[in-house]
């Protein structure tokens, strides 16, 4: 919607609308890692907060308006192919690669699995918590806001209720694919499988004739089942460890 807006109000070029998209993202997260990690503030809490304060004011900038993206330069890798393949899923899966090698294999990816895991063992091994904390929300709002400008790109268009039925999904994709919610455990690859799982569902589920309301019953079923099995998988662990 930023970008979007910044187009239509202020007409900027779309290279910029972009970057303005992105920088918000990174701003937020900024924002939330400071409340979270200096303020200990909760995180669950922070976040909601932060995101009905955003939904308020997008409404009331936009007056709830449907905003069009006529800039081809800007809905480019949303609708480009090459040859018969779509640009846009490639887009995805170099975002995805690219996460999984910082993740896996730079010191800023080892410090934050290590903080997740055990925040106290964490400090006294010398890593700054609170700067990895920042940096994990700061790096979460930087790919909501490359997130924000592929869907928008896609879409050809933005409305005040783009991704509000994601939230949940978001969360559910990447404790199927192994992440636990107890932190310092999962890979990026498995979030893709975990994306990809409940996206094949629900299409399937549309393609023979499901209600819809039958379909967000099933999602719901869906992020219940992967909270219960990531409990049981870290009360399985527990266990093995005494």
């Amino acid at each position: 919607m930023v970008g979007a807006y910044a187009m239509q109000q202020f007409g900027v070029h779309w290279t910029l609308a972009v970057l303005v998209t992105i920088a918000a993202g990174v701003l937020v997260g900024l924002l939330n890692g400071y409340f979270v990690a200096y303020l200990r503030m909760n995180s669950l809490i922070a976040t909601l907060a932060m995101g009905l304060f955003l939904q308020g004011a997008v409404l009331g900038a936009t007056q709830a308006r449907t905003m069009v993206v006529t800039d081809e330069g800007y809905s480019y890798i949303g609708s480009a192919t090459v040859g018969n393949w779509p640009v846009m899923p490639v887009a995805l899966f170099v975002a995805y690669l690219l996460a999984d090698v910082v993740l896996a294999y730079s010191a800023w990816g080892r410090n934050l699995y290590a903080t997740g895991g055990n925040r106290r063992a964490a400090n006294a091994a010398g890593i700054n918590v609170r700067r990895a904390r920042l940096g994990a929300f700061t790096a979460s709002g930087f790919l909501a806001g490359l997130a924000g400008f592929l869907y928008t790109s896609y879409l050809g268009g933005v409305s005040v209720t783009v991704g509000s039925t994601t939230l949940l999904y978001a969360v559910a994709a990447p404790v199927i694919g192994g992440v636990s919610l107890f932190g310092g455990r999962g890979r990026v690859i498995g979030m893709l499988g975990g994306t990809l799982l409940i996206t094949v569902i629900q299409t399937g589920l549309q393609l023979i004739n499901v209600s819809a309301y039958y379909i967000q019953m099933i999602g719901g079923a869906m992020i219940l089942l992967a909270i219960a099995v990531d409990a049981f998988r870290i009360r399985s662990e527990e266990r093995g460890v005494v």
